[in-house]
């Protein structure tokens, strides 16, 4: 089948969208260069009465496009060999931030999900790479959270480390949050990276004229086999 006009113009385009590249990975949130002040406990009063849990980490979105999408997260954890619990895991979601409270809110989606018996007993970085085919989208200047709970499946020996310095990317301004309340960084945050994806302009437009193209191709096709 061969293409005339705008059809092919349009196919060009759209392929040409594809070459040039759709997104780029941002780093908007970084406190892992930290030093180590402590861990955190996950658990809750019924495995340790220390517990914390949940805890949460804020971080904000810059003033791009508004279709950020949530790209990675990496977690400083370790587990509290003194309190294991057998089958124990934990869950870490994105929420809403409540209202302009700074604290967390909705919950958005689930990050990923790590069992007990994958954590160290020396602190170590856990990276979850989200889904691109489900994203979770992000707007345009907007405070979220990082939530580490327990699972459905029982407590959870796992800790999260936090430090003093917010000097890291996108670290001062923000909040973290446990069963005590939240608190402004500068007094502890845990110790976390998030990246988002942002589609190119470039993409989004030559996308956008292609199919614009597409549609006028086959509207001047219909007209032309209107008028034989």
């Amino acid at each position: 089948m061969r293409l005339k006009g705008l059809g092919a113009f349009a196919l060009l385009l759209v392929l040409g969208s594809k070459s040039v590249g759709v997104s780029h990975a941002s780093v908007i949130y970084n406190s892992l260069g930290q030093t180590v002040s402590g861990e955190d406990n996950v658990a809750t009063a019924a495995n340790d009465p220390n517990f914390y849990g949940p805890l949460a980490d804020s971080f904000t979105t810059g003033s791009g496009p508004d279709d950020y999408l949530f790209n990675e997260v990496t977690v400083k954890l370790r587990s509290d060999l003194a309190h294991i619990v057998p089958g124990g895991n934990i869950i870490i979601t994105l929420m809403a931030d409540a209202g302009g409270t700074t604290q967390p809110g909705a919950f958005i989606g689930v990050i990923g999900q790590l069992n007990d018996s994958q954590l160290t007993a020396t602190l170590k970085d856990y990276t979850f790479n989200l889904d691109t085919s489900t994203p979770l989208r992000l707007h345009a200047n907007t405070r979220y959270w990082v939530q580490i709970q327990k699972g459905a499946a029982g407590d959870t020996s796992a800790q999260w480390a936090y430090g003093t310095d917010n000097s890291g990317i996108g670290v001062a301004n923000e909040f973290f949050a446990n069963n005590t309340g939240s608190y402004a960084n500068q007094d502890g945050p845990y110790m976390m990276a998030a990246s988002t994806v942002v589609p190119e302009p470039s993409a989004i437009i030559m996308a956008g004229l292609g199919v614009l193209g597409l549609g006028a191709g086959r509207l001047a096709r219909r007209r032309k086999a209107t008028s034989v």
